[in-house]
């Protein structure tokens, strides 16, 4: 951001050489890959656990465009010299297409963090290779309209020749038949038409998703506390991943606390416990049926500021009753071999 205020200002870069090199690897390859191999690689669409970012049928399509554009991208950073005006004028509309895919993304992650970090410096180099490309176009091309005989590569050297904020909504015209052209060369790989729609909305509990999770009955899911855990991370605060019927899930201190009092009831008084479980499975159903409505992080957000007088209280419960609070809490939503270990290993403890 510095390095962008300062190009912006004054023409000249804050970083140089193999600085700025190291942060094109870092922010284009280093840093998409780490996001996508966690959050999108070999993920599926799951309702009831974290979803695919792309719909794992349609990816295919993101994948190869990002691809193309970050190709156009090094191509037109690191080279040295002109091409046709033809040419030049597809390399900047592939750039201009990376920015506008850029913006999905960011929207489809629906997290300040992986877009002020991840989208926002992207957008920042390939504007940079953008303003670059105008640059050098403007200082080499000389006198030379007349060595262009042929219509269309006159009309781009003329498109190259504007101001860049004249140029700019041409090229985006520009990047739609290069966009039918790559969707044509993918269906020959069994990706369709509308691939780069789907890849977007074909996805569960994203900014731009489309498929309805209330349709959708998971084990003891979407409960209260669970909803309120998918809340903004700064203030929900998810702590690990938990299992849950086989079903990876989010879980946060409130989460825990929770389910370590039900635990605790369930040992201290299990009649008690079999009531009110009964009773919580039949609201839960009918939290199920209108998941769709509370899996916004803002009502996330909400539901968790609401259910924090329970979880004190909860808290308040497990100090005075069980001896060991701390380590009943954090055994839950363990795999049942692991929370197995951890009770042998605390029984060892307290024996010593």
């Amino acid at each position: 951001m510095i390095d962008f205020l300062t190009f912006v200002i004054s023409g000249k870069h804050f970083l140089h050489g193999g600085l700025f090199r190291l942060t094109e690897i870092f922010v284009l390859v280093l840093l998409p890959f780490f996001v996508m191999s966690i959050l999108d690689l070999g993920v599926k669409n799951d309702c009831c656990s974290d979803s695919a970012v792309f719909s794992p049928n349609h990816r295919m399509t993101i994948y190869f465009l990002i691809g193309i554009c970050l190709a156009a991208y090094l191509y037109l950073s690191y080279r040295t010299g002109l091409t046709t005006p033809i040419i030049e004028v597809i390399l900047n509309s592939m750039v201009l297409m990376g920015i506008v895919l850029n913006v999905f993304v960011a929207i489809q992650l629906d997290e300040f963090v992986f877009w002020f970090f991840g989208n926002v410096p992207v957008i920042i180099l390939f504007l940079y290779v953008l303003s670059k490309s105008h640059q050098l176009w403007k200082s080499n091309r000389g006198d030379d309209e007349i060595n262009y005989t042929n219509g269309v590569e006159l009309l781009c050297y003329k498109i190259l020749s504007w101001k860049l904020f004249q140029k700019i909504p041409v090229l985006f015209i520009v990047c739609l038949p290069l966009l039918i052209i790559m969707i044509s060369f993918l269906m020959l790989f069994g990706q369709k038409p509308d691939s780069f729609i789907l890849a977007f909305t074909d996805t569960y509990k994203h900014g731009l998703s489309q498929l309805d999770c209330s349709k959708v009955v998971c084990p003891d899911g979407h409960f209260l506390c669970t909803i309120a855990a998918s809340g903004h991370t700064n203030l929900v605060k998810p702590v690990r991943k938990g299992i849950r019927h086989g079903y990876l899930i989010k879980v946060n201190r409130q989460l825990l606390v929770s389910n370590a009092f039900e635990d605790l009831l369930q040992e201290k008084v299990p009649l008690l416990h079999r009531h009110i479980r009964r009773t919580y499975n039949a609201i839960g159903g009918n939290f199920a049926k209108v998941y769709v409505v509370l899996s916004n992080k803002w009502m996330s957000d909400i539901i968790y500021i609401v259910m924090k007088p329970l979880e004190w209280a909860f808290l308040a419960s497990l100090y005075l009753l069980d001896r060991y609070p701390e380590n009943r809490i954090a055994k839950q939503y363990l795999y049942p071999e692991h929370r197995r270990i951890v009770d042998k290993v605390i029984l060892q403890t307290v024996r010593m």
